[in-house]
């Protein structure tokens, strides 16, 4: 599934939950990314909810036409750790922090790296 079909499920799920209308596809992650709220009011661990949000934001940027959406983008490792408690990988914080270099690591290398994993 890629990226932006996960965030757009977490839209329908977040929203659902917490009782909300909402629109689906770009503007889905958008509103998402504008109602981080909503997300904390789900019924889900804060640090999932923030990788949610990260996750919807990274998204979004993703998908901007403009050409500045499309620089590399590097999250922390606190960061890296919720987004992959979010896309449902629940790994230890030093397993994370070995990925990183200098404290950071690209969301693709991230996705390559859980990508890897064993079921």
């Amino acid at each position: 599934m890629r990226v932006e079909d996960e965030a757009a499920d977490l839209v329908r799920l977040v929203a659902t939950a917490c009782g909300e209308p909402h629109p689906t596809g770009v503007r889905g992650l958008l509103w998402l990314a504008d109602h981080p709220s909503l997300v904390y009011a789900y019924d889900e661990p804060e640090a999932v909810a923030c990788g949610i949000v990260e996750l919807a934001n990274y998204t979004t940027r993703m998908l901007d036409p403009g050409g500045a959406a499309r620089l590399p983008h590097t999250l922390t490792v606190e960061g890296a750790h919720r987004m992959a408690h979010a896309l449902g990988y629940p790994l230890p914080l030093d397993t994370v922090e070995a990925w990183c270099s200098d404290g950071v690591i690209s969301v693709e290398r991230l996705q390559q790296k859980l990508l890897h994993l064993p079921i």
